[in-house]
């Protein structure tokens, strides 16, 4: 088998790569703080190109799905609400940057018109939706069936209590006194929590770092690996 074809090749361009990022970050040698950056604006063009592939996969998935459609199925249609949507605003922004000779069409009055009543009301309008799932999760998470769970309650109560403007008027005179809890509730047990699972976040990705470099994770290379 070629060389070019087996492991070896993209793991040790991995670890190369890891091992200059990571000298260029902690010790200040210009040769490799230059390559650095020079990668670095490597990757925002494969990013880039990988947007238009994304964007070309998109469209061919969605038009085999309408192509192929079953009868009595409708759900094609949202195939094609999505491509006219991407072919619309992709035009739009190209439009954009074109007239407002700038690299950012959100610069046009046109594009800026359409992207703030139409694509930021939407996006408020699903968040908004994400509402009713928390409560019903809420509901159903918060029953006090373990000592666990208790304290996930009333934590959880108290918190609410706390942000909620009702919760001064609950307590009445006693309100400062519960403002001080939630305070301690938040820089206290919320703080060292947090801070434990950011610790552990930053321990596992050196060690799967360290597993990558070493060619100990190959997860990246493909099924199977």
């Amino acid at each position: 088998m070629s060389f070019y074809k087996r492991k070896e090749l993209p793991i040790m361009l991995t670890s190369l790569l890891a091992l200059i990022m990571i000298v260029a970050t902690y010790f200040r040698i210009k040769p490799v703080q230059d390559l650095s950056t020079t990668l670095q604006t490597w990757t925002l063009i494969i990013a880039n190109f990988a947007a238009i592939l994304g964007t070309v996969m998109i469209l061919r998935q969605n038009k085999n799905r309408i192509v192929n459609r079953k009868p009595g199925d409708k759900s094609w249609i949202f195939s094609v609400w999505l491509i006219a949507l991407l072919i619309f605003y992709l035009g739009l922004g190209i439009y954009g940057v074109e007239v407002s000779l700038s690299a950012m069409p959100t610069r046009d009055p046109t594009f800026s018109w359409i992207y703030n009543n139409a694509q930021v009301s939407l996006d408020s309008a699903m968040y908004s939706l994400l509402a009713f799932y928390i409560a019903s999760a809420s509901f159903r998470a918060f029953k006090a069936r373990s000592k666990e769970a208790a304290v996930l309650l009333v934590s959880a109560a108290a918190m609410m209590l706390y942000n909620a403007p009702a919760g001064s008027l609950v307590f009445g005179p006693w309100a400062s006194q519960f403002n001080a809890f939630g305070d301690w509730l938040l820089n206290v047990p919320n703080m060292a929590a947090f801070r434990a699972i950011l610790i552990g976040l930053a321990v596992g990705t050196i060690a799967i770092g360290i597993r990558v470099m070493t060619g100990r994770e190959r997860g990246y290379l493909g099924a199977g690996e």
